[in-house]
């Protein structure tokens, strides 16, 4: 029976109205900061994930640039399994404190990587009378906020989390791994050692820098190592993984 202009086949019609042949609705974005969120094996450095279910004929969205480059030094202990909540909380004050002596929230710092350089946005809380008074001690708190830094941007940058403190003589701070990485897989471990700079510029930070690869030569461990120095008022993070070569 020939089909007459502006209408379709029965079967064809009846197909296209099931409930079965439907097309899925979209999965929207979603905004989360929390390592359920993420889920094992994702790393924190951006703010926006999406949960995007798999359809063959869709195509994956691409994050954008702006999250990307979002670097979070809050709520450590969410992904670095290393931190208590505490610690994770103390290191956030401290480079929240160090940060506000120089600028204001959000900043933009350069992470230099294994001399790949990167631009991060960081979010910081603006400390009140009574969190500068704890944080007196410019020394203290210059070393616990670069804890605080480090950690995020060697997270973002090589995918790696505080999985236990580093004991005495190791020539490091932190001993650091791959996601998903248990305290008793030492061998998988990276020792990383971390030193702040509050008012210092580029030369300051790469000086510190070398004295810091120096130092975890001489440490008494032969796991590898990774050195990272935070320059608060030049907004730069400076990391480099040791090599056994001077």
């Amino acid at each position: 029976m020939p089909m007459t202009e502006g209408r379709r086949p029965k079967r064809f019609h009846s197909v296209m109205h099931n409930s079965r042949c439907r097309m899925p609705a979209l999965p929207q974005w979603r905004s989360s900061t929390s390592a359920e969120m993420l889920g094992p094996g994702h790393s924190a450095c951006s703010r926006y994930r999406t949960v995007w279910p798999w359809w063959p004929f869709l195509v994956r969205p691409v994050m954008t640039d702006a999250a990307k480059q979002q670097l979070r030094i809050d709520s450590l202990h969410e992904r670095h399994t290393g931190l208590t909540p505490s610690i994770s909380g103390t290191y956030y004050e401290a480079a929240s404190v160090c940060l506000s002596r120089h600028h204001d929230s959000p900043v933009n710092i350069q992470v230099d990587c294994n001399g790949a350089t990167s631009t991060q946005s960081v979010e910081f809380s603006k400390p009140d009378a009574r969190m500068l008074n704890a944080w007196a001690n410019d020394i203290d708190t210059t070393e616990s906020g670069a804890y605080g830094v480090s950690l995020a941007a060697v997270e973002c940058e090589e995918n790696l989390v505080a999985i236990r403190r580093a004991e005495t003589l190791t020539g490091a701070d932190w001993y650091v791994a791959p996601i998903g990485t248990t305290p008793d897989d030492l061998e998988s471990c990276f020792r990383l050692e971390v030193s702040g700079i509050d008012a210092g510029g580029q030369s300051v930070v790469e000086a510190r820098l070398r004295q810091k690869i120096e130092q975890t030569r001489r440490g008494a461990s032969n796991l590898p190592a990774i050195a990272s120095v935070v320059g608060f008022r030049e907004k730069a993070v400076a990391i480099r993984k040791v090599s056994d070569e001077k």
